[in-house]
């Protein structure tokens, strides 16, 4: 007996959710192989093999694979639709001594109600209409229902289009694969492939029933601002004879930690305020002298600012606190002098705020390539130790300010890895304009035939979305000269980006929870809506306009 077209979705839904790819661990590979495995079944793929591809992750050292899959139209046409996702997903420790289902949602859904639900949770659970387990709605479902749909659409070949399928590991950890991947999507482009439309099949979290659904045609840029200060450091006996790094890196908290002002605004949608992400000195000892050096970094979004402005924005901030702390710092010196009656010499210094970019230039005028071999050892050096990216990007700051020739107190700005451009849909654009007419003609669709509202928001949060094309193509060499390991130990494809340019939507099942023990899948309309409305919006992003 032939399967349904929804059997067969959930079938293999579960399968790719039964293999346990946590992100930033070499069992991503395992979703990797499963995903490559059911795409070799289809009899497209196993008439043109060569279309089916595994695709190791470049200089990646877990050894991470993403997979690529092209149907082509029985037409001879290069216009491609973009079929995308990740197969990684957030850890389980969450689930506590349910652990060992939360890869088997049929019989994680049965006993979930073991774990400490909220009244919304519990109500959902009693419904019968949700599927819980981790990465069934973050994001393998959306990858099930883009390879049935390959598999469906390529036996009935009737496509006046071609359609690229896309499973990267990472989008939960720095990105790696996507960023890997572009590579891949351009070399496919010189080859002729022409990609007039992206759809991400990542989810929306759903309110209450009566609010519209939503979907995206943007995403939100994250970038991570790193401080590295330098300060003048002293006998703790004599401590206003210095200038203590970490007055300097709070003061900054002060004034950029949760800071409304620097949230953005872009036709109706607001960022959240940055926060700190990490701040620390890099004494690792204990001794009697105060610290030379600190650093912290910051999660900021970003919707549509201009590079040049966010750089104006963070050394502003960056001079107020050095001037402050300099001030607070002279006041102390007198009132001491003052009150103790003796006769003490401050510190001379004044506010110094510098990029890394103009430190590096300034070291390499002094060293040239002897820094550059320098650096590149000790890199290698923090990678085989262990170290992250980002601790490392601080290491980076500290050796080149050890190198620099002007020993005083000052303030460094750089980035740290991972870097994820804001995108908005430029809606003068003609292949912006004809995904905007599919778009609308969905909506009727999904009012018509299912009495369902959708609701198109421009930016959905933090993801790979970011990485189809590049929106401040003016501002990324000011980035990436300031992003931290850059060539080292990330890579960010910008002159590849800078050849993407494609229109796309994120819009896929409804889900709630996502990263949290009760993620949960809602199964009425990912089995019997979605598909439809997904079905028909490949359909006709190849028919001509109307």
């Amino acid at each position: 007996m032939n399967k349904s077209f929804s059997e067969k979705l959930m079938e293999t839904m579960l399968d790719i959710v039964s293999a346990p790819s946590i992100t930033g661990t070499p069992e991503e590979n395992l979703a990797a192989d499963k995903i490559y495995a059911i795409l070799a079944t289809i009899p497209y793929f196993i008439k043109n093999p060569q279309n089916l591809k595994k695709i190791q992750v470049e200089d990646d050292p877990l050894g991470r694979t993403y997979i690529t899959a092209m149907y082509r139209s029985p037409i001879n046409t290069n216009q491609t639709l973009l079929l995308a996702g990740h197969h990684d997903v957030v850890d389980i420790e969450p689930y506590g001594h349910l652990k060992d289902l939360a890869f088997s949602p049929t019989e994680l859904t049965k006993r979930i109600s073991e774990l400490s639900l909220s009244e919304e949770a519990l109500r959902d659970l009693n419904s019968g209409e949700w599927l819980f387990g981790r990465g069934v709605n973050d994001m393998k479902y959306g990858l099930a229902l883009a390879i049935e749909l390959l598999r469906e659409l390529s036996e009935k070949d009737d496509l006046a289009g071609n359609l690229l399928f896309l499973s990267v590991p990472a989008e939960e950890y720095n990105s790696e694969g996507m960023l890997s991947a572009v590579e891949e999507l351009v070399t496919l482009q010189q080859e002729g492939c022409e990609y007039i439309s992206l759809l991400l099949l990542e989810p929306s979290s759903l309110g209450s029933a009566e609010e519209p659904k939503t979907f995206h045609m943007g995403a939100i840029g994250k970038l991570n601002p790193l401080f590295f200060f330098v300060g003048k450091e002293t006998h703790v006996s004599e401590s206003l004879n210095g200038i203590n790094v970490n007055s300097l890196a709070s003061e900054l908290n002060r004034l950029l930690d949760q800071n409304l002002d620097l949230c953005e605004e872009f036709d109706g949608e607001f960022t959240v305020p940055p926060t700190c992400l990490k701040q620390t000195d890099l004494k690792e000892l204990y001794n009697v002298t105060t610290p030379l050096y600190a650093a912290s970094y910051y999660s900021m979004e970003t919707l549509n600012v201009k590079t040049e402005d966010l750089m104006r924005k963070l050394r502003e901030l960056a001079l107020e606190a050095f001037e402050k702390v300099l001030s607070d710092y002279s006041a102390r010196c007198k009132k001491f002098q003052q009150v103790q009656k003796r006769t003490i010499k401050p510190i001379e210094a004044s506010p110094f705020v510098i990029t890394y970019s103009e430190l590096y230039q300034e070291v390499k005028k002094n060293y040239g390539d002897e820094f550059d071999r320098h650096l590149d050892s000790k890199v290698t050096e923090w990678k085989e130790a262990g170290c992250d990216k980002q601790t490392i990007a601080i290491y980076i700051v500290r050796e080149t300010c050890a190198w620099y020739p002007n020993k005083i107190p000052m303030i460094v700005i750089g980035f740290a890895p991972p870097y994820y451009p804001n995108r908005y849909p430029e809606l003068e654009r003609p292949d912006y304009k004809a995904l905007y007419r599919n778009v609308a003609a969905m909506i009727r669709q999904a009012r018509e035939q299912f009495q369902l509202e959708l609701q198109k928001n421009n930016f959905c949060g933090v993801s790979d979305f970011s990485y189809f094309e590049l929106g401040d193509k003016a501002g990324i060499q000011e980035i990436s000269s300031n992003l931290l390991g850059m060539g080292k130990t990330y890579q960010f494809p910008a002159k590849s980006l800078e050849k993407l340019s494609i229109p796309g939507i994120v819009f896929g099942p409804l889900g709630r929870d996502p990263h949290k023990a009760t993620e949960r899948l809602h199964i009425p309309y990912a089995f019997e809506i979605l598909p439809v409305l997904v079905r028909d919006f490949i359909y006709r992003t190849f028919q001509p306009e109307q």
